[in-house]
C-alpha cells in the first residue's frame, strides 16, 4: 500500500475508512500490520480472546463425507507442515515437537492419504505470539482444566467445505462436557472471527502487543467500557481468571 503513484486516492481513501471505524489507533495498527511501518520504530498488533457460550449445532448439520478426522502424533510433523505450506514459519518443526512435548493436542482432517486441515488445543496455558514463538510473546493462564484452540490451518482449496466447524466438534469431543473453551484471533483476521462468532464464540477482551522503539509493552483492552490495564514488558504472564470473573 504505497502511499504515493497511482494508488495514492484509494490509499488515502483507505486510511479515512480505517480512521472512521477505529480511529488514529486502527489507522496505525493497519499500517504496522501490513509492514509499513519498520518494526524498530513502532509495532502494533492486537488479537481478540474469545470464549465458546454454547456450541451451535446448526454449524454441523452439513455433512461430511470422505474425509478421515485423527489426533495427530509426533509421526505427522511432516503432514501438518506439508499441509501448511508457505504459511509454515521458518522453525516450524521446532514449534510442532514442542507443542508435542508439552502435551497438546493436535486434531488432523485427511482427504486419502493427504492432511487437508489441522487445529491445535493447549491445556491450561496458551502462549499467545505475535512473532511465530521468537521473542514477542505473552503467556495466558487459562485455569486447570480449560482449553485453548489455535494455531489451526486449512487448506485453501478446501476452504468453504464446512471442515471448519466439523473439526472444532471433534476436537471438544475430545475433553470433559464441563470444559471451558478460548480462542484466539488476530485483530485484522474478520473471516476467522465471524466464523467462530457462527460457532458460539464470544469476545472478552484484547490483547494489544506495542512497542516504540523496541521497548515492547503490554496491555488488555476489554470491548465493554473501554477498559485498558498494562500487562507487563518483555513476556509477561495474563491470568485468564481475572478478566473472565469481571464478565
Amino acid at each position: 500500500m504505497a502511499l504515493t503513484g497511482k494508488g495514492f486516492t484509494k490509499n488515502i481513501k483507505g486510511l479515512i475508512t480505517y480512521y472512521r471505524q477505529g480511529g488514529m489507533l486502527e489507522v496505525v495498527y493497519r499500517l504496522s500490520s501490513y509492514g509499513y511501518l519498520p518494526e524498530w520504530l513502532l509495532f502494533l498488533e492486537s488479537t481478540n480472546i474469545m470464549v465458546l457460550e454454547k456450541f451451535n449445532e446448526k454449524a454441523i448439520r452439513r455433512k461430511l463425507t470422505g474425509y478421515e478426522f485423527k489426533v495427530a502424533d509426533e509421526s505427522n510433523i511432516k503432514d501438518i507442515i506439508d499441509c501448511t505450506g508457505n504459511d509454515s514459519p521458518e522453525n516450524a518443526q521446532e514449534i510442532f515437537q514442542n507443542f508435542f512435548d508439552e502435551g497438546h493436542k493436535c486434531i488432523l482432517i485427511k482427504d486419502g492419504t493427504k492432511v487437508v486441515a489441522y487445529a491445535w488445543s493447549f491445556t491450561n496455558k496458551y502462549i499467545l505470539t505475535f512473532d511465530d514463538y521468537k521473542s514477542n510473546n505473552i503467556t495466558i493462564l487459562a485455569g486447570k482444566g480449560n482449553v485453548f484452540f489455535g494455531t489451526g490451518f486449512i487448506a485453501e482449496e478446501y476452504r468453504l467445505k464446512g471442515l471448519f466447524p466439523h473439526m472444532i466438534k471433534y476436537m471438544m469431543d475430545q475433553f470433559p462436557d464441563s470444559t471451558k473453551y478460548y480462542t484466539a484471533i488476530d485483530h485484522g483476521n474478520a473471516p476467522s472471527y465471524q466464523s467462530h462468532c457462527r460457532l458460539g464464540y464470544v469476545p472478552l477482551f484484547s490483547v494489544i502487543s506495542f512497542s516504540l522503539l523496541m521497548i515492547r509493552t503490554y496491555f488488555v483492552k476489554r470491548e465493554e467500557g473501554k477498559l485498558r490495564s498494562f500487562e507487563g514488558f518483555g513476556s509477561p504472564i495474563l491470568e485468564l481468571s481475572n478478566y473472565v470473573n469481571q464478565e
